[in-house]
């Protein structure tokens, strides 16, 4: 953990589909908070609770896709969780996504939206 060669404490089989989807997922959220040498210790730490908490959420996802029986409760407190931690990082802020302008995509094909 110490060299930055292990991003998991423990034996973990870096070659599971889960394991490369952390991976995946990790350094798409470092990459989105600026990069590696630009974060720091604690958004690290947080980091790696979202990313553990997305894979654990898609899992679920997966399960309720394929028919299998999901305790909501558990897929609630991850996915509460997971926007608390996304929040503190100033990921979202815990107001609701806006749809995109509808105009927008069209001002830009006529060529009306340049500066856009």
């Amino acid at each position: 953990m110490t060299n930055g060669n292990a991003l998991h404490l423990g034996k973990v089989d870096g070659r599971s589909p889960e394991a490369r989807r952390w991976r995946d997922l990790y350094i798409e959220l470092v990459d989105h908070l600026g990069g590696q040498d630009h974060i720091t210790f604690i958004q690290r730490v947080l980091v790696r609770r979202a990313v553990s908490l997305m894979v654990n959420t898609e899992l679920l996802d997966s399960s309720i896709a394929r028919g299998e029986p999901v305790d909501p409760n558990d897929h609630v407190r991850l996915v509460n969780t997971l926007n608390r931690i996304l929040q503190t990082l100033g990921l979202i802020d815990g107001t609701a996504i806006q749809a995109d302008d509808p105009s927008t995509l069209q001002k830009y094909l006529s060529g009306q939206g340049a500066g856009v």
